[in-house]
């Protein structure tokens, strides 16, 4: 569910159609991944997830204008 919520924000609307920067909707996946952890906050699988899509983001930004 957080993957599937995450690829629908990616576009800069929210799936109300809100307008989302890509810095809250990489928070909103760290969070929901977190929230269904046993770990919570501490869930190293949501930190390594996070740091995929915010690395994915630098590049884009970097590379690709």
């Amino acid at each position: 569910e957080c993957c599937y919520r995450h690829d629908l924000e990616w576009n800069g609307k929210t799936i109300d159609g809100d307008p989302i920067s890509r810095a809250e909707t990489n928070a909103r996946f760290r969070r929901c991944i977190q929230s269904r952890s046993k770990f919570g906050r501490f869930s190293p699988m949501s930190w390594v997830r996070w740091m995929g899509v915010w690395v994915g983001t630098a590049y884009e930004k970097a590379f690709k204008g």
